[in-house]
């Protein structure tokens, strides 16, 4: 704020100089009141009285000077109090309008940034919530995957021992226990015999030979058929566990995805939260200097400049109308103005920043963020166990420094 305290109160002075000495009003008038006055709002940094107002001082100046007292020292004292009831008031105003009006839109951008920081915080949420539920799918598709291949090998040990068999039967070997030698003399009767026993003979070969080949066919027959089922059995197993295993690897790759688009969820979420304190501390300063010595917002110096002038205009205003100027006079306007009433009640919106700053809209205090809560810990082998997937507690530490990292894995 310009100063307006010197300006006014060597213009009361002079004022009250000149009244007394030639106004011949009272002659015991405590110039000490006059000068305490003076200092206390000589703390204060006020405005600029208007040209008129400060050519009006110019002239009581010159009428203590010079030992004349003006025609229109009337006139003179009422344009002054016109310059504090317009000038100064308004130029008051005006500084109450604009730290008022900076301070609304603080908080305007304090309420966008906290909606984005919330915005993010539940998408983030989300997706991470995705990546814990996409690697618990991986993991139950590994396990499955893990399963369908146990079965596809004690499938294929099946089918090999069936073939086995099968194959142990493909080769048939026959021995007839008789024996077929003819040893006879056809001088004697007995030759004849001899042919029909070895006729018999034949004839019993080839019934049990017929009888051991259709035994062994149904045999081989059986063990190849259960070894083409074995061998069916174990393409599907194979089929399945192939499925399985490729459905795994997909669902990986997913995860991988999945917890990229975590981190960056998370990471936007972060930039999004800086910016959301950066706004709050910008509104905080504000507020702090409405309570400071600040030249442009201290509503402090604003409330004290308008008491101040509200107490030099009532002591004008009652020099015009006559009286002395004394004790009675001061102390007579030491409650003068209102600053409510007069200017306007000044909110510093405190109540409404608050109603940002809770712990579901963050209170840029934190030092670690909650998303899913969990996260999972993997250290795949080659190939990969179910063991090695666990899933623990996760809450990361947050950087709140615009322009850092807001998380460690932040690029």
């Amino acid at each position: 704020m310009a100063s307006f305290s010197l300006i006014l109160f060597s213009g009361l002075a002079l004022c009250g100089h000149a009244l007394r000495k030639d106004l011949k009003l009272e002659s015991s008038i405590n110039l000490a009141s006059v000068h305490h006055l003076t200092s206390l709002i000589q703390q204060h940094a006020g405005h600029k009285l208007s040209s008129s107002a400060q050519e009006a001082l110019q002239m009581l100046q010159s009428s203590v000077e010079s030992g004349e007292v003006p025609a229109d020292l009337a006139d003179a004292l009422e344009t002054v109090v016109s310059s504090i009831d317009t000038d100064v008031k308004n130029s008051i105003i005006s500084h109450h309008n604009n730290t008022r009006d900076e301070l609304r839109l603080d908080l305007n951008q304090l309420e966008a940034t906290t909606i984005a920081a919330v915005e993010k915080k539940n998408l983030a949420d989300s997706v991470d919530q995705t990546y814990i539920s996409c690697v618990q799918a991986e993991l139950n598709k590994l396990t499955a995957a893990l399963a369908a291949e146990a079965k596809l090998a004690s499938a294929s040990d099946e089918a090999e021992a069936a073939c086995k068999i099968r194959d142990d039967w493909r080769v048939f070997e026959y021995q007839p226990e008789t024996d077929l030698s003819v040893d006879c003399t056809f001088s004697d009767s007995s030759c004849d015999t001899d042919f029909n026993a070895f006729s018999s003979a034949i004839d019993g070969i080839s019934t049990s030979l017929s009888s051991a080949v259709k035994d062994y066919d149904a045999k081989f027959t059986e063990a190849d058929d259960e070894c083409k089922k074995l061998n069916a059995a174990k393409e599907t197993a194979k089929t399945e566990a192939e499925r399985l295993r490729g459905e795994f690897e997909a669902q990986k790759a997913a995860c991988v995805t999945a917890r990229q688009n975590s981190n960056t969820a998370m990471c936007r979420f972060g930039i999004k939260l800086q910016d959301k304190c950066v706004a709050a501390d910008e509104m905080q300063s504000l507020i702090a200097k409405t309570n400071s010595d600040d030249v442009e917002h201290s509503h402090t110096d604003r409330t004290d400049a308008w008491t101040s002038a509200s107490r030099v205009r009532c002591m004008l205003n009652k020099v015009i109308a006559g009286s002395a100027v004394d004790d009675a006079l001061v102390n007579g306007c030491q409650n003068a103005g209102n600053y409510d009433e007069d200017i306007g009640v000044f909110d510093r919106l405190i109540d409404e920043k608050n109603t940002f700053m809770t712990a579901e809209k963050f209170t840029c205090t934190e030092t670690s963020i909650v998303f899913s809560g969990k996260t999972w810990e993997i250290s795949l082998s080659d190939p990969p166990v179910p063991s090695e997937y666990e899933k623990v507690d996760y809450e990361p530490k947050v950087d709140l420094v615009k322009g850092n990292k807001p998380f460690t894995f932040c690029t």
